[in-house]
């Protein structure tokens, strides 16, 4: 492996992390603004004896997303940490691998 493959392969791993991110960063808007804005509309429309139910179940919901794409986030960390650590391990192997020499 020479160090444009591995700078390539970092590259990835960070675009992986940032797409994680976005999905992360979607799921929380949708989770509360689009969530939020339904559940306003539907209790203006619904009151039955069932309704504090309902939205009590909703908000077990929303915070399960919200859990999710925390999780998400922590992934991504994770590939970015993960990614590092071998960049730096992989470069310091190539340098080593190319200071050596060999008596023949």
């Amino acid at each position: 492996m020479n160090r444009q493959e591995i700078l390539m392969n970092y590259a990835q791993a960070k675009y992986q992390a940032q797409r994680l991110d976005d999905i992360a960063d979607r799921i929380e808007r949708l989770a509360n603004s689009n969530m939020d804005s339904s559940l306003k509309t539907l209790q203006v429309a619904w009151k039955s004896d069932n309704s504090p139910q309902f939205y009590t179940k909703a908000e077990t919901v929303r915070s399960a997303i919200l859990t999710d794409a925390a999780n998400i986030r922590k992934v991504a960390a994770s590939i970015r940490a993960t990614a590092e650590a071998v960049k730096n391990a992989d470069l310091r192997a190539l340098e080593i691998a190319q200071a050596r020499t060999y008596n023949v």
